[in-house]
């Protein structure tokens, strides 16, 4: 039930561009809607789908109207999964180990609510506590092509690069 916040500030709040990475390792990929990378239900969010053992990343805009992509890849508990989610303004994107798996055209402004990021929790909706593993969460202002994602996957950053907004190596 550990988790990390971050607290709420302007730099982790997104209208029209937006990229949120990590890796992930489930124990037991088993509460609904299980929390990865979250900035509350009313934002941004990386989460189990449902109770499906895939991932899925959505944003909510200013009507809290809800939009979100859903890997296809089943999620298996012990294997490690690099997972990015991506708004382009007009598309969110669902990457699982550097590929592109899923894509819905979108075109809104995210909502900014002022719930704390967190990582392995949602504080909108508690309970939600991810078991399991992660590690080198990315949270970007821009939109991360797929070169970029797959060019520094597997790499740890200086923590200086351009539009990274957060980064937690948790090593």
């Amino acid at each position: 039930d550990d988790y990390v916040s971050i607290p709420d500030n302007s730099t982790l709040d997104f209208t029209t561009a937006m990229t949120v990475e990590l890796w992930m390792k489930p124990d037991n990929f088993s509460k609904t809607w299980e929390a990865i990378v979250t900035k509350g239900d009313n934002s941004w969010r990386i989460h189990r789908n449902a109770d499906e053992d895939k991932v899925n990343f959505a944003i909510n805009n200013t009507s809290l109207t809800n939009f979100s992509v859903t890997s296809t890849s089943t999620i298996t508990d012990g294997v490690w999964y690099h997972v990015v989610g991506v708004y382009t303004g007009s598309q969110l994107e669902i990457y699982i180990n550097g590929i592109l798996e899923n894509t819905t055209s979108v075109s809104t402004t995210i909502n900014n609510s002022s719930y704390n990021v967190c990582i392995g929790e949602n504080l909108q909706a508690t309970g939600r506590q991810f078991n399991g593993q992660i590690d080198e969460v990315r949270i970007w202002s821009d939109v991360r092509t797929s070169s970029e994602i797959t060019a520094s996957m597997n790499t740890e950053l200086t923590g200086s690069e351009t539009n990274l907004v957060a980064y937690y190596q948790f090593n």
